[in-house]
């Protein structure tokens, strides 16, 4: 098998393009050498390409795709953002820490499993990802990155650079700056509280078998909800290994638009998530029971999502 760690991306992907069909990339392993696809006769390092940063700029999120899931747990950037802590969330969830100190963003995207936490968690906020490939650079928003099972819209002579994220308005505490309205009152979170909470804020859980193993999600879910004098002006609900690929719920933000957070609404929120999944039966779990609780892991996102909204 050929080896090649190139330090440029152009020489990543003109190395790709070499071998369509038998050349891969490999970042942390953690999944290629588990699988071992035996059609596979060059290996790409992207370790040389120095994809490790991660950035702010105008209210927006960039991490480079060569970022360690670890480091995104433990970056006070995102962890101290009342929207982008949700990585962080999902970040700490993944594997053992073994796992987490060498497995990347870039691998859990672009693997595409259904159930990929940091697929959900980025798909909540709006995120869009970066490709370079021979024709250039090219941006492709989330939503549309997911194509089918382990099937992503990154092209076999393509690299995968960063993930770019928006800050929904809000700011992090690291960046010394916050997020309440003028004279609005703030809650623990940091974002406006009371009975006409007005703020943005973001959470993510996930089901498994053993909520203490490290097994990949039976059901993953993450919420960025937007609150505006008591009323939720905006959600965005995502959900992972429920489908052939994660996706965002249009039904269940049209079931909270313009409504008071209330155990009603994120049940309606719940219910149509769960009406829009595709779940299959798997050792994990039957279709029956991840369609329930796909119900019950969106309400308790959004109560926690709208709980650090400070209402």
């Amino acid at each position: 098998m050929d080896y090649a760690r190139p330090s440029q991306v152009d020489d990543a992907v003109r190395l790709l393009a070499e071998g369509p069909g038998w050349s891969r990339l490999i970042a942390g392993g953690t999944d290629l050498l588990v699988q071992k696809p035996v059609e596979v006769r060059r290996l790409v390092d992207t370790g040389g390409l120095g994809l490790i940063n991660l950035t702010e700029h105008d209210g927006r999120l960039r991490i480079e795709s060569g970022m360690t899931v670890s480091d995104i747990e433990s970056a006070l950037l995102i962890r101290d953002h009342p929207c982008w802590r949700l990585l962080a969330e999902a970040a700490a969830s993944l594997g053992t820490p073994g796992v987490r100190n060498r497995a990347t963003i870039g691998g859990n995207l672009c693997n595409g499993s259904p159930a990929a936490d940091l697929a959900v968690a980025a798909l909540a906020l709006d995120g869009r990802a970066e490709i370079a490939g021979g024709a250039g650079v090219r941006e492709v928003g989330l939503d549309d990155f997911f194509i089918g099972v382990n099937h992503t819209a990154v092209k076999e002579d393509e690299v995968l650079v960063a993930v770019d994220m928006p800050g929904w308005g809000a700011a992090s505490r690291s960046m010394g700056t916050g997020t309440a309205a003028v004279g609005a009152d703030v809650g623990t979170s940091g974002v406006p509280g009371g009975s006409g909470a007005t703020g943005v804020a973001g959470a993510f859980l996930k089901l498994r078998r053993h909520q203490s193993s490290v097994d990949i999600a039976t059901v993953n879910t993450a919420a960025v909800v937007r609150m505006r004098e008591g009323v939720i002006a905006e959600a965005r609900v995502a959900v992972g290994a429920v489908a052939e690929i994660p996706f965002v719920s249009r039904g269940a933000a049209a079931a909270l638009a313009g409504r008071e957070p209330s155990d009603e609404a994120f049940r309606a929120a719940g219910a149509a998530a769960a009406a829009e999944a595709r779940p299959i039966s798997d050792i994990r779990a039957s279709a029956e029971y991840r369609r329930e609780m796909i119900a019950v892991l969106v309400r308790r996102v959004l109560e926690e999502a709208v709980r650090r909204c400070g209402a």
